[in-house]
């Protein structure tokens, strides 16, 4: 049984229970920016302009002229402390842009956001917005949703797959060509030691394939967070992990390419979050299934 310090749990709970009781079942689960993340954002000097709905993106539409594609995940998605057009969802749009007709870029990116309230945003976006013919996602770990559960030693690995094998049948059943993978990458210290002389300093680095004993994860730190994650992959089409040998040759090029960037591993908000080279990597990925799923068709 994890040993959940009690307030920090409840107050937990409590944020996330906001969340889900939105004022209708259209509403996001999507925080407004608070004058702390603000602040943080301003001494980044990134611009970060939100549409009405909070999210970093175009409006949301109903009407579609050209293919409708649509990019959901967590701050890695939102692309916390990247500029705009560096971010792995924007690079993979304006990549698609290039050849097809496009009707916009659409972005569901969330700070904090867990699998969970991922796939709720995305379903809530699709009854108000109509189905994408496209979604890609970037996961985050699956211990994220266990805010929702007033027993936290039980597993959210089989309800976690359960909840996306629903939305993976409905996208069939929809037409619509669904791709995802997750950022939790257990070789990304490495990766920063083999490209780069910076400290790497992410919020969630792994020790021994376990997490790290700070903070919140400091209660749930004997889980294997990729061995958790990497449940989902068998269970599933469309979701794929990364490991080093899946990104390493795109970082390493990136690298070369962007040698006096500082901000190659860690964004610039502080190493809070992933660097430009993982997005750069992560667009690779995607939109290289995204090609070959095309040329396959």
């Amino acid at each position: 049984m994890f040993n959940l310090p009690q307030n920090n749990f409840e107050e937990d709970i409590e944020n996330s229970s906001y969340w889900f009781n939105a004022k209708s079942p259209n509403d996001f689960m999507v925080d407004p920016p608070n004058e702390q993340l603000i602040a943080d954002r301003k001494n980044t000097g990134i611009e970060c302009n939100l549409n009405s709905n909070y999210f970093r993106s175009e409006e949301f539409i109903t009407n579609h002229n050209g293919k409708h594609v649509l990019f959901a995940g967590c701050s890695n998605t939102f692309g916390e402390g990247i500029e705009y057009k560096k971010v792995w969802s924007y690079r993979t749009y304006q990549k698609i842009k290039e050849s097809e007709k496009v009707s916009g870029y659409f972005n569901l990116g969330a700070c904090g956001g867990s699998i969970f309230e991922t796939l709720v945003n995305v379903n809530r976006y699709i009854r108000k917005y109509s189905f994408p013919d496209v979604i890609f996602l970037l996961l985050p770990e699956i211990e994220r949703d266990i805010r929702y559960f007033h027993h936290p030693e039980i597993s959210l690995t089989s309800i976690i797959t359960e909840l996306y094998n629903q939305f993976e049948l409905l996208c069939k059943t929809n037409n619509t060509k669904l791709f995802a993978t997750t950022w939790l990458n257990l070789d990304e210290e490495s990766l920063a030691k083999k490209y780069s002389t910076q400290e790497t300093n992410f919020q969630i680095k792994t020790v021994n394939n376990r997490y790290r004993e700070d903070g919140f994860y400091k209660s749930i730190s004997e889980i294997n967070p990729y061995e958790q994650i990497s449940k989902l992959e068998q269970n599933s089409l469309t979701f794929k992990t990364l490991s080093e040998k899946d990104i390493a040759q795109d970082i390493y090029e990136y690298s070369l390419q962007n040698k006096k960037n500082k901000n190659l591993f860690i964004a610039a908000d502080m190493g809070k979050h992933h660097g430009e080279a993982f997005h750069y990597a992560w667009f690779k990925h995607l939109y290289g299934r995204y090609l070959d799923e095309k040329n396959n068709i």
